[in-house]
């Protein structure tokens, strides 16, 4: 199928999508992610209705070039009855039967957005994908509480998860089912967020298992949508230190002052750019970026107790960002060991201040960002002056990454690797006002550290 094929086929669709273009074109969007990162696993949505968003998840599949297996799961009845924790009855607005009875006297009809299983069928064959070579798909018929536990055994692993019934009981048993089985940087879809009963069903399972999920939100449309991340280890090294204690002690905040006076003098705008902010710590430097006026700042940051300081800091106790939108704060736990992705989302600028050097594969994870850099980014790391190795292995240190180990890049191997990404790589003509930046070309032993703006 080629492209034009598929870009008419994605037009029908949305003819029968329950939701917005822009939704529509995120579940397109996320079946080509899924295909182009090779995450494993199956497509599923568990409440397909007439199948348009189902459908464009998969068109997106085939738009990439790939295969993948995909389940629906739907009562093709419609939705069911609300239940206890619910606050409407979806599609139709006040709850007017008896919640208060077992929940198998739930499992009943409410007469909304009901689509027979022929329906469907008839739809996905319509728009080519029933019996396409390239995608299994099955249909499996019944409320979901009955039908998951009798074929969560066929499923292996799940690249997407769209959860679209509605209403809490169904969400949470699909939850509990099925996130185990998605995959690391797989996604889950939650396009029934603004409903109270399915979003209490998700902050529910997030709390019971210790989920960290940060919270995206789809263009323009309601349904919210988050990747699945490997929880971070805990440091394999013991410290008699609090984050606090590490980050804000005088030497660290004279330094960072130190750090703070360069970044000015070297006059990079940062006025409604949009800013990833890698290895966030308890948020010092995001301070000093927010008063830059950008207009968003990812702070990405390793480890959970760093990153609720640093919550507690710019966001409100519901999770809102404290300031005003315009320096729109958003906090991200993930293993800086691992490539970072951000489909729906380039950034102006990254700045990568003091992490290079404590992770155990720096060029790896330098080649990771060129995919999510719009523009520029400015990176100060410690650097091997000497020697052919690109990395010199970091002894354990309490301030260390995740793993207890890091690495320091060889200067002219990390110079060479960045002009690979970027057009114009450069090491600051002023450097810090430091002892630990003092490179010159005397300099013929050891390590220091070094400034580098780098721009597209």
């Amino acid at each position: 199928m080629d492209a034009e094929k598929i870009k008419n086929l994605f037009n029908v669709v949305g003819g029968a999508c329950y939701s917005t273009k822009e939704t529509q074109q995120h579940s397109f969007d996320m079946g080509k992610y899924v295909v182009e990162n090779n995450i494993e696993g199956d497509i599923i949505e568990c409440g397909v209705a007439s199948a348009g968003n189902f459908a464009s998840m998969l068109l997106g599949v085939l738009a990439a070039g790939g295969r993948r297996n995909a389940w629906g799961f739907d009562s093709f009845q419609g939705i069911q009855l609300a239940g206890k924790k619910d606050t409407v009855q979806a599609g139709i607005g006040a709850i007017t039967h008896d919640v208060n009875v077992p929940e198998e006297q739930l499992l009943v009809s409410s007469g909304i957005t009901s689509h027979s299983k022929e329906q469907v069928i008839n739809n996905l064959t319509n728009w080519e994908l029933w019996k396409n070579p390239k995608i299994n798909i099955k249909l499996v018929e019944g409320w979901i509480q009955n039908t998951l536990p009798t074929c969560i055994d066929e499923i292996d692993k799940i690249s997407i998860l769209r959860l679209d019934m509605d209403i809490y009981a169904p969400t949470k048993v699909a939850l509990e089912y099925l996130f185990p089985k998605i995959s690391i940087g797989g996604i889950i879809i939650i396009d029934d967020w603004a409903l109270d009963g399915a979003r209490i069903a998700c902050e529910e399972y997030f709390k019971e298992n210790k989920i960290t999920a940060t919270i995206l939100d789809v263009p323009n449309s309601t349904p919210k949508y988050f990747y699945k991340i490997e929880e971070p280890e805990e440091p394999v090294f013991d410290t008699e230190y609090t984050p606090e204690q590490m980050f804000n002690d005088k030497k660290s905040l004279d330094f960072d002052n130190v750090r703070f006076k360069h970044f000015d003098y070297m006059n990079i705008y940062l006025k409604d750019k949009t800013v990833l902010e890698l290895g966030a710590g308890i948020g010092n430097h995001t301070k000093f970026l927010k008063e830059k006026m950008p207009r968003k700042i990812v702070s990405v940051e390793g480890r959970a107790d760093n990153l609720e300081i640093l919550k507690k800091r710019f966001l409100s106790p519901d999770g809102k960002t404290k300031i005003t939108p315009t320096y729109n704060v958003v906090p991200v736990l993930h293993d800086l060991e691992k490539p970072m992705s951000f489909p729906d989302e380039k950034f102006d600028w990254i700045y990568n201040y003091g992490l290079l050097h404590h992770l155990k594969n720096p060029f790896k994870f330098i080649k990771s960002l060129s995919s999510i850099n719009h523009d520029a980014m400015v990176l100060e790391t410690r650097v091997e002056l000497t020697g052919g190795e690109n990395v010199s292995d970091e002894p354990t240190h309490k301030s260390n990454s995740l793993k207890g180990k890091c690495s320091r890049p060889n200067l002219d191997k990390l110079i060479e690797l960045l002009k690979t990404i970027y057009s114009n790589v450069s090491c600051s003509e002023q450097q810090p006002e430091h002892d630990w930046y003092d490179i010159h070309d005397g300099y013929s032993y050891g390590q220091k550290r070094i400034v580098i703006i780098c721009k597209k």
